[in-house]
C-alpha cells in the first residue's frame, strides 16, 4: 500500500497490563474511493521495524502480512 506520510509520533510506554510499548505511531494519507480528498489513518511500527530515511510528505510503501500486521516500510523514489 502506499500512502503520503502526514507525521509521527514516538512511543515508549508501560501499558496497564505491565507491556513494555516501544515504536511509533505513524499517520498517513491515501486515496480512497469511498472518500472525497484522502483517507487518513494512523499505522503504529514496533520499534523492530526499518524505518526508511523519509520527511513529511514523501510517498511510503507499507507493506502487511496477512493478518494485517505491518511488516516493512519502504521509500518510493
Amino acid at each position: 500500500m502506499q500512502a503520503i506520510l502526514q507525521g509521527f509520533a514516538k512511543l515508549d510506554f508501560t501499558s496497564a497490563d505491565g507491556n513494555h510499548v516501544e515504536g511509533t505511531n505513524l499517520y498517513i494519507s491515501f486515496p480512497d474511493k469511498n472518500v472525497t480528498g484522502q483517507k487518513c489513518e494512523r499505522i503504529f511500527a514496533p520499534k523492530d521495524i526499518v524505518f526508511p530515511k523519509a520527511n513529511i510528505g514523501d510517498t511510503l510503501n507499507f507493506s502487511f502480512n496477512h493478518k494485517g500486521k505491518l511488516e516493512s516500510i519502504s521509500a518510493i523514489k
